[in-house]
């Protein structure tokens, strides 16, 4: 680290969410909202998160002294939240541009609390439940994962079934990701799909898909979330990468 005083506009890519929640040893997450917007007292944010006002954060900032502050690290990124991300990234660039490790988490407290809000690098979509399928996928975005990049796997059509919990819905575990295992050099399907969630991979299930199979929100694995048609527009538009299994 070295601060080397105002610098200008520096690039600044965003992070996400999932990713932060996954590697909190990575980053101080400063909350710059207003004391009256107190997310963080609803069990919203974590314990221990700091908090900093946007006046008081951009003072301590023009002042130089940042590193005066008790929640600097001077060997983590901050990473600054608010409720929809604007603030959060004023206060990340003038962090930035003050020779400071920032960034921000693009859509701020709906991000956090709403998988569907993730902005993702890479979509890999899922259209099939066949094992070589689930696996060729699960595998893309947990590689892609690895990399330090945001993924969304969302499922669609007779890619939801895979995700089932079999104990509730009494289908057979081989044909979820809870044992299904496809030809060898393939890993377990439960494998990949637990290193891609500790990672911070995302999983999304089609809502519309779901109810088409009379299945609800109940009858899906842990970490296996619903979500909309607007949600998955969106991810297609801001990802980097799209691909799709089928």
């Amino acid at each position: 680290f070295s601060n080397s005083g105002g610098g200008g506009m520096m690039a600044l890519s965003p992070v996400s969410a999932p990713l932060v929640k996954a590697n909190p040893d990575k980053y101080v997450l400063l909350n710059v909202l207003e004391p009256d917007e107190n997310f963080e007292d609803n069990g919203q944010l974590p314990a221990g998160t700091a908090k900093m006002s946007l006046g008081k954060l951009l003072n301590l900032v023009y002042d130089n002294k940042v590193d005066t502050a008790d929640w600097y690290q001077k060997d983590k990124t901050i990473v600054t939240i608010c409720n929809i991300g604007k603030r959060a990234e004023i206060a990340a660039r003038e962090l930035a541009s003050n020779g400071y490790t920032a960034t921000f988490i693009t859509r701020g407290m709906v991000e956090w609390t709403k998988v569907g809000a993730t902005k993702p690098d890479l979509v890999v979509t899922l259209l099939s439940c066949k094992a070589e399928e689930v696996s060729l996928a699960l595998t893309a975005v947990q590689v892609n994962q690895a990399s330090g990049s945001q993924s969304v796997l969302a499922c669609m059509g007779e890619g939801v079934m895979p995700f089932r919990n079999s104990k509730i819905v009494g289908c057979d575990a081989k044909d979820t990701v809870e044992e299904m295992k496809a030809p060898d050099p393939f890993a377990a399907a439960a494998t990949i799909w637990k290193k891609y969630q500790d990672l911070g991979g995302v999983t999304l299930l089609c809502t519309t898909c779901a109810k088409t199979r009379q299945l609800e929100a109940k009858d899906f694995l842990e970490g296996a979330n619903l979500f909309g048609m607007p949600d998955y527009l969106r991810m297609q538009k801001e990802a980097q990468a799209a691909i799709t299994y089928a």
